[in-house]
């Protein structure tokens, strides 16, 4: 079965436009199918680290993102009104770069997939695939539908960026060696005006929710409210009256949303399962949160899917090149990504399994001193000290991909 493209990717959005920026700048044949068209919005976190700050600019993507209008944000602040514990701290410099940033998906996405475009990458959109061609048990392209016709395209490989709920994962199989319950489900909404700076990212800890505040585009704050799962029922049923209430049942973020505007309606996720993916097979690879699935209260997934897509183009770039066995490439591409995934979904899902009680003994006395050496909250908040582990036990070893092939 002859392949026409080197690497067919399913999903536009950051995972998948990044790889396939990549691919195409190092002259690879890359065909990208997404059913959405672009500009258009998604249902995610928007903040972004210093690292993936770097990363942009390595990529040449640092202008467009910083023209969206974002502001810099350089600190954070956690609060925990109901223990009566907070504190503040800045971004520490990673290579000259010192804040992070929340753009807006309909904005972010947009320009990664221009990117893509211009470096040669083919994206088609408004297009569902619906399948995937398999020869001799391995994936060699996939069956697609527009609103004209059905069609096939061959492929190498076949990658799936096509997020949490990834059909690629399921006509795969792809057995996930990780995994959490839905827990913590968040809802989010823009308001417009609200009171405070805009410089810096808030959550707050309270004995029923969680909540974090983060500037955007267009002086709008996104307000994330994360509540526990026992209690989604009732929640989503009126979920816009509960958000306002919840915003009114802590007073500071009562007075400052008083004379805010809501801007478009509130939205959320109730599925929020946790996981690590094997990521590769024959013919097939993943990426992004069809991989990996982080809870979203920690804000990680849009770092993490650019780090991976990175990673992933690089191994699968030399792979197709000749330059290395792609077993060994995609092998390493697995286990480089582990080396960050796996530590993130532990902290994200002890931060989800907090919502709704109070702070344990353990993170107290540890936000109970950050708040009494800056210099220490500087540090804690740039990533550099540990996060307390709450007594969860350390996870297993990721297993090897089998026959990670091409």
């Amino acid at each position: 079965m002859a392949a026409i493209w080197d690497a067919i990717i399913v999903g536009a959005r950051c995972a998948g436009a990044v790889t396939a920026l990549c691919l195409a700048r190092r002259g690879h044949r890359v065909l990208v199918l997404d059913r959405a068209h672009f500009p258009s919005d998604t249902l995610s976190t928007h903040f972004f680290g210093r690292e993936t700050v770097l990363r942009l600019a390595d990529l040449d993507l640092l202008d467009p993102v910083l023209a969206t209008g974002a502001p810099p944000l350089t600190r954070m602040r956690v609060a925990a009104p109901d223990a009566g514990v907070e504190f503040t701290g800045r971004f520490r410099p990673l290579l000259g770069f010192a804040a992070g940033y929340c753009v807006r998906r309909i904005l972010l996405d947009d320009i990664l997939v221009r990117a893509a475009r211009a470096a040669g990458a083919e994206v088609r959109e408004g297009v569902t695939v619906t399948g995937l061609i398999w020869h001799e048990g391995q994936v060699g392209g996939v069956v697609a539908q527009d609103h004209r016709r059905r069609y096939t395209e061959l492929g190498q490989v076949v990658v799936g960026a096509d997020g949490r709920h990834s059909w690629m994962a399921r006509w795969v199989r792809a057995p996930a060696y990780l995994s959490a319950p839905a827990t913590a489900p968040c809802y989010y909404a823009y308001y417009r005006g609200l009171a405070g700076p805009r410089d810096v990212v808030e959550q707050f800890h309270t004995d029923r929710r969680d909540y974090v505040l983060f500037p955007t585009n267009d002086d709008l704050t996104c307000v994330l409210v994360a509540l526990p799962q026992s209690e989604v029922g009732t929640y989503r049923m009126q979920h816009e009256r509960h958000f306002e209430a919840d915003l009114r049942a802590v007073r500071e973020l009562a007075d400052r949303c008083a004379d805010a505007e809501r801007v478009g309606p509130v939205r959320g996720a109730t599925d929020l399962e946790s996981y690590l993916r094997v990521p590769a097979g024959p013919g097939w690879l993943l990426v992004g949160d069809a991989a990996v699935h982080v809870h979203p209260l920690t804000a990680r997934g849009i770092g993490l899917a650019v780090r991976d897509a990175l990673l992933l183009a690089e191994a699968l770039a030399t792979a197709l090149e000749g330059l290395r066995p792609p077993q060994e490439a995609l092998a390493e591409y697995h286990h480089l990504r582990d080396l960050e995934s796996r530590p993130a979904y532990e902290e994200a899902l002890r931060a989800a399994e907090r919502t709704g009680r109070p702070l344990p003994p353990p993170v107290l006395r540890l936000w109970s001193a950050l708040a009494a050496q800056p210099e220490a909250a500087d540090r804690y908040v740039s990533g550099e000290l540990a996060q307390p582990v709450d007594g969860r036990k350390a996870t297993d070893e990721a297993p090897t991909p089998d026959r990670a092939t091409l």
